[in-house]
Parts: structure tokens; C-alpha cells; sequence
């Protein structure tokens, strides 16, 4: 699969703009036979870009073309504006200058974790071009997804959560992964979930997991206000553990436990959480985890 979308004329931000090239995107993946995660995280990535380029380049235009192969997808975000070394800027985001929550910076280091083989050159012909490539998980791509839902939401319900963590268990069970591995996405799906149900004001939640090759790879959506979670998990320092052991150490439990964790708004405007769970096959769970 081989495809260009093209934009022209951009005068600053225009979001429908964004939401139209995202929707290519997404149509094009879709078309090539991705994994509903792969066509996620490259149209959050190419929303990152190219609203960066759109809001600071001076571009008359920009291009964004498509190729798949073997699970892979390579993009390439071509722009007309002033030379800006994208993938020098995402590289240089660093946890560490996080902590302020600077809307740029948490874009940027988004886009670090999302991609492989990230690259800005100048062309001959005088523009901008970002090439990046995601690559789709094969061992979990056709792995039968279980979704389980909640609606609508009122506050905290421990009966609610409950019902989710019970749901999240039976399926498990007849996965074939280890205890250990059932026990960590279990309570990790509880801290989420519980989090959601606190603070972000949803009306639904939906979780939905996937299994394979000892993996289980699980996806938490809701309809709340924006709030990146696997950021949030990842600017929780241990030191900070001391004197907040509410959030904060969820939060940390989280950062240390999954694998892959990422977050993202989707095209409906839905909050978007992502992550693994690697079977542990020495680590030590309670007897109650069957």
C-alpha cells in the first residue's frame, strides 16, 4: 500500500484541517489490513506533527505519504515552511522537563515513544521531511479483543468497578497466561479505571484486552476530559511516594508495570489508554489471584 495525502494552503491551525488528513490516515491503514492500535498511534503521531508544523512553519502546504509492509507502516510529512528539525526536537524532549506539563514537550516525548527510525532532513528541493515508522505487535495482531463496558458513570462505584475487575479476571482465566501476569493486568486495570471513575467527570468507560503469545495487551477508553494517564504515570518519581501514597503511587505502580503504555485522544475525542503486560513467570502473587 502506497498512498499521499495532501493539504494546501494552510493559514495557521485549522483542526479540521488536522482531522481530515487523521481521518486519511486512519482510512488508509485500515484498507492495508492494521491492527486498530498501529492505525491509533500513527494518526496521533501525524496529529502531533502535523499540528507543530501547521502552528510554527510558515507552510503553504504539506504532504503525508503512507507505505505498509509486513506489519510495518512508514510515514513521511513533507512541508514547504522554515527549516525545524522535528525528530532533533522530539529526541531532545525528556522526562525530566515534563514536570512542568508544558502542552509541546508532552507532545513531542509522545512522539519518541510511539515511533522507530525517526528522521528530519532538508530535501534538495528546499522543504521539510519527517519519516518515522511504527511498527504493528505481529504476536498480538489477531489475538480475539473482549471489550467490557460501563455506562453511565456516577462518581466512584465500587459495585461498577467491581463488576469491570470481575469481568477483566474471567477473562483472563481463559487466556492460558500465567497468574502473575493475570494478577499485574488485573491491578492495573483497576488503578486506571479507578482513576477514570474519580477524576475525569466520563459518563462511559470501556475496557478491552487481548491475548497471546504471553502477552496481554489491554485498552481503557472513556468520554472525560482530556487527561494523559501513561504521562502522568511516568513524571511520578519515587520520591514523591513518601508523602503522597494516594494517586502518586498508582501511578507509579502503573509507570513500573506495563509495557508500551501510551495515551492519546481518538478521533471521536475519546481518551485513549494503551499498554502491555510481559509474562513474569518467576514473580510472586497472593494466593488469591487464581
Amino acid at each position: 500500500m502506497d498512498q499521499k495525502l495532501r493539504l494546501e494552503f494552510l493559514k495557521g491551525l485549522d483542526p479540521g484541517a488536522v482531522d481530515r488528513i487523521q481521518a486519511g490516515v486512519e482510512g488508509s491503514l485500515s484498507d492495508a489490513g492494521m491492527s486498530r492500535t498501529t492505525r491509533f498511534m500513527a494518526s496521533t503521531v501525524v496529529e502531533e506533527l502535523c499540528t507543530n508544523i501547521m502552528e510554527h512553519s510558515g507552510a503553504d502546504w504539506l504532504e503525508v505519504a503512507l507505505t505498509s509492509h509486513e506489519g510495518h507502516v512508514k510515514l513521511t510529512i513533507r512541508d514547504n515552511g522554515k527549516p525545524f528539525d522535528q525528530a532533533e526536537a522530539v529526541r531532545s524532549a525528556t522526562p525530566a522537563e515534563l514536570k512542568d506539563r508544558v502542552d509541546r514537550k508532552l507532545g513531542l516525548y509522545m512522539v519518541q515513544r510511539l515511533t522507530e527510525r525517526l528522521h528530519w532532513s532538508r530535501g534538495q528541493d528546499g522543504f521539510n521531511l519527517v519519516e518515522f515508522e511504527i511498527g504493528q505487535d505481529l504476536e498480538l495482531a489477531g489475538a480475539l479483543e473482549q471489550t467490557l463496558r460501563l455506562d453511565p458513570l456516577k462518581g466512584l462505584d465500587p459495585e461498577d468497578l467491581d463488576r469491570i475487575l470481575e469481568g477483566v479476571e474471567n477473562i483472563l482465566a481463559d487466556s492460558g497466561l500465567e497468574r502473575s501476569t493475570r494478577f499485574i493486568t488485573a491491578t492495573l486495570v483497576e488503578e486506571l479505571c479507578t482513576n477514570i471513575m474519580t477524576h475525569s467527570g466520563a459518563a462511559w468507560l470501556e475496557v478491552a484486552l487481548a491475548s497471546a503469545a504471553g502477552k496481554a495487551r489491554v485498552r481503557v477508553r472513556d468520554n472525560g476530559k482530556p487527561f494523559d494517564t501513561a504521562q502522568a504515570a511516568v513524571a511520578a518519581p519515587p520520591a514523591e511516594l513518601r508523602d503522597k501514597l494516594g494517586q502518586s503511587l498508582g501511578l507509579y505502580m502503573v509507570a513500573q508495570m506495563a509495557k508500551r503504555l501510551r495515551w492519546g485522544r481518538d478521533h471521536e475525542g475519546c481518551n485513549l489508554v494503551e499498554f502491555e503486560v510481559t509474562q513474569e513467570l518467576d514473580q510472586t502473587v497472593p494466593d488469591s489471584v487464581a
